[in-house]
């Protein structure tokens, strides 16, 4: 197995990670996800219960999977490149030991429950090129106390704050 892979570089060819891919690199402690990334296959990071370091910077990334939900506990950074433009619906889903989060002002949308139950967010900032929230996006991020909202959003799907109890600040 890949065990005692402590690094790995994924060149910027790779569109597509597969299923089960880097299960049992249980001494991986971060990735960088190339910005020509456009799919990550289910348990892609199965076991690799190192990890805590997520550099994101796929720029054409699909919804509709969740690429890191079987390590979601462990996640304790997760940065965004600044070419990202979207940040598909699910991504951090669940990373309750997330504390921080910034949005580059490339991103112009985020996606459905993409911060949801994010329960240890105490800071999110929201780059000015956002135009859209996606519904139910930081849903029970319930250690959130502020949020700034850019005067680019025109849309901010429903239930996006539900569940945020600390929330006392909203610009």
């Amino acid at each position: 197995g890949c065990s005692s892979l402590t690094s790995v570089t994924i060149p910027n060819s790779v569109t597509s990670i597969g299923k089960f891919a880097f299960y049992g690199c249980s001494s991986l402690t971060s990735i960088t996800i190339p910005n020509s990334v456009t799919s990550i296959g289910e348990y892609a990071f199965y076991d690799c219960s190192g990890l805590t370091s997520v550099v994101w910077n796929a720029e054409n990334y699909a919804d509709g999977s969740k690429p890191f939900y079987d390590i979601r506990s462990q996640i304790t950074s997760f940065t965004f490149g600044d070419s990202v433009e979207h940040i598909p619906a699910d991504l951090c889903y669940g990373m309750s030991k997330l504390t921080s989060i910034t949005i580059p002002n490339s991103v112009t949308s985020i996606g459905n429950y993409a911060f949801s139950s994010c329960s240890g967010l105490t800071s999110v900032t929201i780059g000015e090129g956002v135009t859209s929230i996606g519904i139910w996006a930081f849903y029970n991020c319930s250690r959130l106390t502020s949020i700034t909202i850019p005067n680019s959003v025109t849309s901010i799907g429903s239930c996006a704050f539900y569940g945020c109890k600390g929330l006392t600040s909203i610009t």
